[in-house]
């Protein structure tokens, strides 16, 4: 098992599929963080170009070849990966490798609202909004969740998406922010 120590030290793979701004939270931590790959499931993903501009490899993860994106994170010597923002399903033979050393960044409070589209269905719901980060397992936003906060409720689902956004950068950071003490 490892510890908060142990995952200082160790190199991670950050997966997304568009913009990157989660990865760019993270990134504005470094060296809190190393990111030693930069992963996306989008060839023209804005978050590569943010990525390489810092100097951080790249993989353009293409075609569902999970056996590829193994060998990628091994070729990287990646120990844990982070998903900010990545819009596919882990398969579960991928994710019994990564065990205890995947997480991703939900915008609910889960266990409410897992899957797409969940700003939508809790903002129509006039339910609490917020954002969680939990490890990945093979069941879809069902891991164990590490850290969840609450937004402050909005009269548009514009602004409440915004406020979601806004929350998922700072709960991201504060995530790494733990590992860092």
């Amino acid at each position: 098992m490892s510890t908060i120590t142990d995952t200082l030290r160790s190199n991670w793979a950050v997966m997304i599929s568009g913009t990157g701004s989660n990865l760019s939270a993270l990134l504005d931590l470094d060296p809190v963080l190393s990111v030693g790959l930069v992963i996306s499931d989008k060839k023209n993903a804005y978050g590569l170009s943010r990525a390489r501009r810092r100097g951080i490899p790249t993989y353009h993860f293409e075609n569902n070849d999970w056996d590829d994106l193994q060998n990628q994170l091994k070729r990287y010597l990646i120990d844990y990966i982070f998903l900010a923002g990545f819009m596919k399903i882990c398969p579960e033979n991928f994710l019994k490798n990564w065990s205890g050393r995947i997480f991703n960044v939900h915008p609910s409070l889960l266990p409410t609202y897992p899957g797409l589209k969940s700003i939508e269905r809790s903002f129509n719901d006039k339910a609490p909004m917020g954002v969680t980060i939990h490890e990945v397992t093979p069941a879809v936003d069902k891991g164990l969740i590490l850290l969840q906060r609450k937004i402050v409720s909005t009269d548009t689902l514009e602004s409440s998406e915004f406020q979601i956004h806004i929350s998922e950068h700072r709960v991201v950071r504060r995530v790494f922010e733990c590992y860092k003490k």
